[in-house]
C-alpha cells in the first residue's frame, strides 16, 4: 500500500478531473491526441506493474482461462496478448515459446469453416437464441487477440531481430493458413456480426480490429474495407455525457474495454486516408475516458453502481457472473496518459491498481 500522503494527493487531483469533465450536464470534453505513436509505443509506455499483474501462464498444453479446466471455446484464449507483452518488454524466449503453445492449442480447434469447436460443459444448458451469435463474437474476440499479438511482434525490433529460423518464428509462420482462413470466415459472416453485436459498441471494436489487424497480416485489403464502416455504429452509441450505451444505459466496466480498444484503433489508423476517422475517433474516445474517470471512487473502485451490465446480481456468463473489467480501464487510462500527456490518468490508474492489489 501508498502512504496516506500519496493518497491524499490522488483524492485532489480524482475530484479536479471530474470537476473538469463533468457528465452531468449532458456533454463531454474531448481531448487532443498525439498522432504520431505507434501501438508498439502505447503498448511499451504501460506501466511494468500492469504487465505482471495481468499476465497468465499457459498450462502445459497451451490452455488459458476457462479452457485450463478442460477446452471450452477460443474466446477464453484472449490473455495470448499479454504473454506476447511480456515477451517483448522482457526479450524473453521462453515466454515468447508459451504464446506460440497457446496459439498452436488455440488453431488445433479450428473447423474447416475457419471457425472453432465448441464444447458445452453439461451442467450448463446454452441459451440457443443467443449461441450462434454468441460463438461468432466470441470468434472474432479471438481473431482481435490473433491480430493485435502478431502486430506487437512485427513491430517489436527485438522479435524481428531473431533468427529467421527460430522456433517460434517458424511456427507462427506456419499457421498463416489457418490465420487466414480465420479472417476468410470472418468476412463471411460480416452481416451477422453487424447485426448480432450492433447492440455492444466494445464487441463492434473487437470485430474492427480483429478483421483490421488480420487483414495487414494476410494482406487483405477487403477486409480493411468491410471492417471500418462498423465504426459508425461504435460512434451512434457514443452518448452526449460521454459513455457508450450499453443494453440501453451505461456500463463502467464494458465503457472501459471500449475505450481501451478505441486506442488501440486510434493508433492502428495511420493511413492518410484515414485521418478523418481517425479524428472523429480520438473524439469520441477521449470523451468516452473523462467519462469512465468519473466512475471512479474516492477509494479508487469502479463504481458499479446504475451500470446496466456488470453489476452484483447482472449479468453472467457460463453460469459465473462477471466482475468488473479492471485491466481494460487501467490500460485506458494508461494509454490517455501516453497519447494526451496527461500525468493524471496515470495517477487514476495507480489509484485503481492499488484498490483491486
Amino acid at each position: 500500500m501508498r502512504p496516506a500522503a500519496y493518497f491524499f494527493s490522488i483524492l485532489i487531483l480524482l475530484t479536479s478531473a471530474c470537476d473538469d469533465h463533468d457528465t452531468s450536464s449532458g456533454s463531454c470534453e474531448s481531448t487532443e491526441l498525439s498522432t504520431h505513436q505507434t501501438y508498439a509505443d502505447l503498448v511499451e509506455a504501460v506501466p511494468e506493474l500492469v504487465v505482471n499483474t495481468f499476465i497468465e501462464e499457459p498450462n502445459a498444453e497451451g490452455a488459458l482461462g476457462r479452457n485450463k479446466n478442460g477446452y471450452l471455446h477460443v474466446r477464453f484464449q484472449l490473455p495470448m496478448t499479454y504473454l506476447v507483452e511480456y515477451a517483448i518488454r522482457n526479450q524473453d524466449e521462453e515466454v515468447l515459446n508459451l504464446f506460440v503453445l497457446n496459439l498452436s492449442y488455440s488453431f488445433d480447434h479450428q473447423t474447416e469453416a475457419g471457425d472453432f469447436e465448441f464444447v458445452l460443459p453439461p451442467d450448463q444448458p446454452a441459451d440457443q437464441s443467443s449461441l450462434a451469435g454468441n460463438l461468432l463474437s466470441g470468434t472474432a474476440f479471438f481473431g482481435y487477440a490473433v491480430g493485435i499479438s502478431l502486430v506487437m511482434l512485427y513491430e517489436s525490433d527485438w522479435y524481428q531481430q531473431l533468427p529467421e529460423d527460430h522456433s517460434a518464428k517458424l511456427n507462427i509462420d506456419g499457421l498463416n493458413a489457418k490465420i487466414a482462413l480465420l479472417l476468410t470466415f470472418l468476412k463471411a459472416n460480416i452481416e451477422e456480426l453487424e447485426q448480432h453485436d450492433g447492440m455492444a459498441p466494445n464487441r463492434l471494436l473487437y470485430d474492427v480490429l480483429a478483421l483490421y489487424t488480420l487483414a495487414g497480416h494476410v494482406k487483405d485489403p477487403e477486409a480493411v474495407s468491410l471492417a471500418l464502416p462498423l465504426t459508425q455504429q461504435v460512434f451512434h452509441s457514443h452518448q452526449p455525457e460521454g459513455y457508450f450505451l450499453e443494453a440501453g444505459g451505461w456500463d463502467s466496466s464494458y465503457n472501459g474495454v471500449s475505450v481501451k480498444l478505441g486506442f488501440e484503433l486510434f493508433t492502428l489508423l495511420n493511413s492518410p486516408n484515414h485521418t478523418d476517422l481517425r479524428e472523429r475517433l480520438a473524439e469520441v474516445i477521449t470523451c468516452a475516458v473523462n467519462w469512465q474517470a468519473s466512475r471512479i471512487l474516492e477509494t479508487g473502485e469502479i463504481s458499479t453502481e446504475g451500470n446496466s451490465r456488470v453489476y452484483p446480481g447482472g449479468e453472467s456468463l457460463g453460469g459465473i457472473e462477471k466482475r468488473v473489467d479492471v485491466e481494460k480501464t487501467v490500460r485506458a487510462f494508461s494509454y490517455m496518459a501516453h497519447l494526451s500527456g496527461d500525468a493524471s490518468y496515470g495517477k487514476l490508474l495507480d489509484l485503481v491498481l492499488n484498490y483491486y492489489d
